[in-house]
């Protein structure tokens, strides 16, 4: 049976887990929201989640030579705290998740069907690093490489 990571705190523990994943996935955003304004123009007037659903390496390519020096720090700053992001949300979606499941469907047989979405949250965190492995190797110039394409 599929039991939630969280089931062995205390509600203080999830109390102060939550608040502290909730700061930083605010922390995050708002980094990520700052650097974005580097890197939207003429061309990617989507910043990098314009980057991100670019489609093809071509659109990728010419939004990467469009930021110039500061979009491309910026970009590379941003992909470094996107490495931090999806273990914030996954958390904290995760946690919550168990919160609300505890709450409506506790010693039911409905249960289960929390503690599965909980780990399917984690499951999307991985997936959203595979996903910035594709981006890290495009920002780098690995246009050719495999990894470049998962994105797209």
């Amino acid at each position: 049976m599929f039991s939630s990571p969280f089931s062995t705190l205390t509600k203080n523990q999830e109390i102060r887990l939550t608040r502290v994943l909730l700061f930083l996935v605010v922390l995050c955003i708002a980094v990520l929201q700052y650097l974005d304004q580097f890197l939207i123009n003429d061309t990617c007037s989507g910043g990098i989640i314009a980057f991100e659903l670019a489609g093809d390496l071509e659109t990728a390519g010419s939004y990467l030579n469009s930021w110039g020096e500061k979009g491309k720090i910026a970009v590379s700053l941003g992909l470094g705290i996107d490495f931090l992001f999806p273990i914030a949300y996954s958390l904290l979606m995760a946690i919550l998740i168990h919160k609300l499941n505890t709450l409506l469907w506790f010693k039911r047989s409905f249960f289960i069907v929390g503690n599965v979405l909980i780990w399917a949250i984690f499951l999307a965190g991985i997936f959203d690093y595979i996903e910035n492995i594709g981006l890290i190797n495009l920002v780098l110039g690995n246009m050719d490489q495999f990894l470049s394409l998962i994105h797209i």
